[in-house]
Formats: structure tokens, sequence, C-alpha cells
């Protein structure tokens, strides 16, 4: 956490190890600053509002000038705006920012936290051979197989069908969007005992990688990426 700690403590942001990979202006730099701290106080949804006069006071409304910081923030995907309506940052105005709710990106964490963006991906490497193409072709067969037979025999262990069978609470909802989860357990609460209780597609194929293929292919499955 090195850089976490650089970056919030530099007094002199411009001489901040990530100041030349955010591409910002010293003054958009200040604010995600104050963001990271507020994030490392446990606010993972912050009140534009509030930040822009914690930085620079509430007496005489000059933090109304920096609403085009955050407007730039949310362009360059360093921020974003909590909000579940979809919204286009190039059709907003600056006042529609001000008691808006913004939050740090995963994009930025990630920055923040490794001091890079670049991803590190294994080397794909050509088959040497027909031979080698078709087995792998039969291992995602056999794989494919054997997801269809989970697939048509789930409905044994299926939560919708114990729910019908034994009446109980209806309708089930999708829970495959941690977006939507979020939104229900802030604005409706009572909706959870609904959602279901299967994991996102990407997460499930995450384990069928990491653990079928990974065996079948012999390989440790820390070395498998999966990217969605």
């Amino acid at each position: 956490m090195k850089n976490v700690i650089n970056f919030i403590e530099h007094e002199d942001v411009i001489k901040s190890e990530l100041f030349l990979q955010l591409k910002c202006s010293e003054a958009e730099v200040k604010i995600l600053q104050q963001l990271v701290k507020k994030f490392l106080q446990g606010n993972e949804d912050m009140l534009v509002l509030e930040v822009l006069q914690d930085l620079y006071g509430a007496d005489d409304y000059t933090y109304l000038d920096h609403l085009t910081d955050i407007k730039v923030l949310l362009e360059l995907g360093w921020i974003n705006q909590r909000t579940f309506t979809p919204v286009k940052i190039s059709e907003v105005i600056n006042l529609e920012l001000l008691n808006g709710v913004v939050g740090l990106t995963s994009s930025f964490l990630r920055l923040l936290e490794e001091g890079s963006l670049e991803l590190s991906l294994p080397d794909v490497k050509p088959y040497a051979d027909h031979l080698e193409y078709l087995q792998d072709q039969f291992f995602r067969i056999e794989m494919y197989q054997k997801m269809s037979a989970i697939r048509h025999n789930v409905h044994e262990h299926s939560l919708g069908i114990d729910r019908i069978q034994n009446k109980g609470v209806l309708p089930l909802i999708t829970s495959c969007s941690p977006g939507w989860i979020k939104f229900a357990e802030h604005f409706y609460p009572k909706m959870l005992k609904h959602l279901s209780t299967c994991k996102s597609p990407q997460q499930m194929f995450g384990a069928v990688a990491k653990t079928y293929y990974a065996q079948k292919l012999k390989v440790d499955p820390r070395d498998i990426v999966v990217v969605s």
C-alpha cells in the first residue's frame, strides 16, 4: 500500500508518483486525494458538495468553480456517478453535479494500489500441431457436455423450484448484477428475500475455468486469468 500512502500524504500532489499517470490538473488531483482520504475512512459514496466544501471552504462559494474539475474526473473515468439512471456526462451541466454522489472507480483504485494499469497476461502461444488443437477442442466439448448435463438436471436443486413446491417467497428475482444487488440493499431492503442466491455469470465461469478446466489442462489455477 506504499502508493496509497504516498498519494494521500503528499502535500505537493504534482510530485506524487501517480501524478503523470493520472493526466489531471493539480486541482483535479487534489480532489482525488480528498476522495481517497474519505474512502479510507469508510465512505464509498461521497457528496460532491461536501468534498468541494472540505477542500475550498463554504463561505464565498469559490468551490463552485471546481465543479468543472469533477466533470473532467468523470470523463477520465477516475470517478463515477452513483446513480441508477443512465447519464451522458457530456450532457450534464456543472450545477447538476453539485448535489450528486460520486465514488472512486475500480480502475483508479487499481492504479492507486498497484501504481500501474498495465495488465500482466500470460503469453498466448500458437498450437504446435493439429493434434494439440484437436485435443483442446475435445477438452472444450467435454466441458460443454458436462455443463449441459448440469443445466438439464439443475431443476432438481433449483432454488426457484423449491420455492414453488414449498410455497416460498415469490417472485424470485435475478442476482447476477452486483450493481442491482447494491441498489436493492440501499433502496429496497424489503425485497432482499426475493433475490436469488446465484452468483454472477462471470463468477460462475471463473470457478469452472479455475477448477474443471485447470484440472483438464493440468495447470495451476493461479496461472489462469479470466477476463470479461
